[in-house]
């Protein structure tokens, strides 16, 4: 099953860049600072797809630390079942958090994206490309708000 996501998460990250690539319709007579076209706004809500396999993987993990929590509680295994259940619900505890903050920071500008989108015709296209802009950097304004444990002991 591990192998057939990852299969698929190849496949979708791979789909994802060769549909960017075409939709886009670069000009290439010039340079480009910033990735943004007349059809770039469409594309952009394809971003909206992260947001559901972010929700999916933040439900399933909840879901295998609550079975396997519940599994180690109702059942006697071996030492060997037992030690294996609890290593999985300890990397279950140190990775939940890191999915629910990768869901987080990608949830506000995915909101911001359909924002724009539903609200477009009320801007002028030409300010676009730095609603674009600031949006890329939202991860730096939400990574102040991050705590830093690297100066932990």
């Amino acid at each position: 099953m591990a192998l057939l996501l990852s299969i698929f998460q190849v496949l979708y990250v791979l789909g994802f860049f060769i549909g960017a690539s075409i939709l886009f319709d670069y000009d290439l007579t010039y340079v480009h600072c910033t990735p943004v076209t007349a059809r770039s706004a469409y594309m952009s809500l394809t971003v909206l797809s992260i947001l559901f396999i972010q929700l999916f993987a933040l439900t399933e993990f909840r879901r295998l630390l609550r079975r396997n929590t519940q599994f180690l509680q109702k059942h006697n295994e071996s030492l060997s079942e037992r030690y294996q259940i609890k290593e999985n619900i300890r990397t279950l505890k140190l990775l939940l958090p890191l999915v629910e903050t990768q869901f987080a920071l990608n949830f506000i500008p995915i909101l911001m994206w359909l924002t724009y989108a539903f609200t477009s015709n009320s801007y002028d296209s030409r300010d676009y490309p730095i609603f674009e802009e600031s949006i890329n950097r939202a991860y730096l304004w939400i990574s102040h708000a991050v705590p830093d444990n690297s100066k932990r002991s």
